[in-house]
């Protein structure tokens, strides 16, 4: 496997987006016209004036970058299909490091084979992580994942007070530079789901794992995994509540077996028309490929997540709290979106770490063809091993306006900074960019 699959991954999936949609409009009856989605084909350019983020300043440099942003949701008579996120390439014109592609994007098709009774799944998440969780993101430091799973689920009795689900999936995990992230995974799972009342659904489940990695020297790392779980869904006009409570037990191939609770609770209070609160918090043992998909059902988590995941092998525990305010009027949006992690490491205690952290973003539409948002992140993590203690901040704020319905443009500036108590690990850098957008969605 080499650095192109997920060039060409991201191609396949968008194509395929495109085929899905051919293929159900020769055999869907007439219907009212499709929702709108966005597909934004971008060209800018950035002038940074430290690209690698070195301590003391480095070198500037100027930045070409061909952009494509997709946001669709599409429904036709055999399948449904959800992707967001960009993909790029960043081609310098006068600095020592190489092109960049890169992308954050999630994919999600569903193929209808029986109606309410067998589909197959198609889900992608291709991300931007780092290869060094200590380092700085300077271009040196960053590298394409891209998590592949697909697999049948079968709905029996559905729509019935009780409804039964098996499903099974194929998971292919690949990593640009870190070989431990490369690996396959065969899960199953069955599910008993009780319909209460029309707004309140509970289930059971078990689902089975087994875990293998391509690039090991030796089946060290292999193991299987076993879940059990219970959940309660509920859905009221204005609040949706979504709890998952169970127990995990680990069997590596080689190693001692490891176990745990495990716990998941999502709330989201609608309090105003367009606006609300959002609380969800999890405790459960996970690796960097299980984080990155366990959230694909909330499709944007994956692209817009600012959590810089520990890419690897390693089995940790992790426990985890979110809570989101959002709010919109006419012309300003905005949210705020606090957060806390902390990762204790099953095999490897000088690993763990604990972050915490917020994302604020807000937009106000100045006049009907111009708006200015705004973007401001914080993250401070602290790591056990020499009480190292990092602070980064990233800031951006753009101007953008509109042309034509087709076209549009936006200016602005970024700036990145991390405060280190770890010598020479400071790093600044500031970055300029003007982008010309053409907005071949409907």
């Amino acid at each position: 496997m080499n650095a192109t699959q997920p060039v060409l991954g991201c191609c396949l999936l968008i194509f395929s987006l495109s085929a899905f949609e051919v293929r159900a409009q020769s055999i869907q009856e007439p219907e009212d016209p499709a929702p709108a989605f966005v597909l934004d084909l971008e060209l800018g350019v950035e002038y940074s004036d430290n690209r690698g983020r070195f301590d003391p300043p480095g070198p500037d440099d100027t930045l070409l970058i061909p952009r494509l942003v997709l946001d669709l949701s599409r429904t036709g008579r055999r399948w449904q299909a959800r992707a967001q996120g960009f993909a790029e390439y960043r081609h310098s014109l006068e600095s020592e490091f190489d092109d960049e592609f890169r992308a954050n994007l999630a994919t999600l098709i569903d193929w209808i084979l029986v109606p309410e009774s067998l589909i197959w799944t198609f889900q992608d998440v291709a991300s931007v992580e780092p290869i060094n969780l200590f380092a700085v993101d300077a271009p040196d430091n960053l590298q394409q994942t891209n998590v592949l799973v697909t697999g049948p689920a079968w709905r029996i009795r559905a729509g019935t007070a009780w409804e039964a689900l098996l499903d099974a999936r194929f998971i292919h995990s690949y990593a640009e530079e870190i070989d431990d992230f490369n690996s396959e995974r065969m899960s199953a799972a069955a599910r008993l789901m009780r319909r209460m009342t029309p707004t309140r659904n509970a289930s059971l489940g078990v689902e089975f794992t087994d875990v293998s990695y391509r690039e090991s020297p030796s089946d060290l790392n292999d193991y299987e995994r076993f879940d059990t779980f219970a959940r309660l869904t509920s859905t009221q006009a204005r609040t949706e509540l979504d709890v998952a409570a169970g127990y995990t037990w680990i069997e590596p191939d080689h190693l001692g077996s490891t176990s745990s609770p495990l716990l998941r609770v999502a709330i989201d209070w609608r309090l105003l028309e367009r606006g609300g609160l959002r609380l969800s918090a999890r405790h459960e043992l996970s690796d960097s490929v299980r984080q990155l998909t366990t959230a694909i059902d909330a499709i944007d988590l994956p692209v817009s997540h600012t959590t810089r995941l520990p890419v690897g092998a390693e089995l940790y525990e992790l426990d985890e709290a979110e809570l989101g305010w959002y709010q919109a009027t006419e012309r300003f949006e905005w949210s705020l979106a606090p957060a806390w992690r902390d990762y204790e490491f099953a095999t490897d205690a000088d690993l763990d770490y604990r972050e915490f952290g917020g994302t604020f973003l807000g937009s106000w539409r100045i006049t009907p063809l111009m708006i200015l948002r705004a973007r401001v992140e914080v993250e401070r993590r602290r790591f056990d091993i020499d009480q190292r203690r990092d602070t980064d901040y990233h800031g951006s704020l753009f101007l953008s306006r509109s042309f034509t319905p087709r076209w549009s443009g936006r200016v602005g500036a970024i700036r990145h900074e991390r405060d280190s108590t770890a010598p020479g690990e400071d790093s600044r850098e500031n970055i300029v960019a003007v982008f010309v957008t053409y907005h071949a969605g409907r």
